[in-house]
């Protein structure tokens, strides 16, 4: 009798083993379920805003921006030391920011000075997709 029940004893030690083990390969994966239900409401999310920003004409904008004249926004993706010695205001330069993939880089200037232009230069420019792509 005692042998039977030193034998359930252990076959329930056994279980209660193989449960744990389960239990936690269940908790495992739903926190890789919970990352990816989140990644993908961060994506719906930034799909939303993007989709809001979109005007009609926005297209028809950036055919009538003018293009940039040959070497005028050179210097935004050299020299980044110079970029950011040069004003005072700068913490990171352009070229380093877009492979940081953070925060806002402000661009500002007075009506007619080339914000648009430069815009469309980093826009067609295929260094901004070398920067972003990291």
């Amino acid at each position: 009798m005692f042998r039977v029940l030193g034998l359930i004893l252990e076959n329930s030690h056994y279980c209660s083993a193989q449960t744990a083990e389960s239990l936690d390969k269940l908790e495992q994966g739903w926190g890789s379920f919970q990352q990816s239900l989140q990644c993908l409401q961060e994506t719906a999310n930034q799909r939303h805003i993007l989709h809001s920003l979109r005007l009609e004409m926005m297209d028809d904008r950036y055919q009538k921006i003018s293009d940039a004249e040959k070497k005028t926004f050179e210097w935004i993706f050299e020299d980044s030391e110079k970029q950011t010695s040069s004003n005072p205001k700068l913490r990171i330069a352009f070229k380093e920011w877009l492979a940081s993939g953070d925060g806002i880089f402000h661009i500002s200037g007075k009506p007619g000075s080339g914000k648009s232009t430069l815009m469309k230069y980093l826009c067609r420019h295929p260094e901004t997709e070398t920067q972003l792509q990291g």
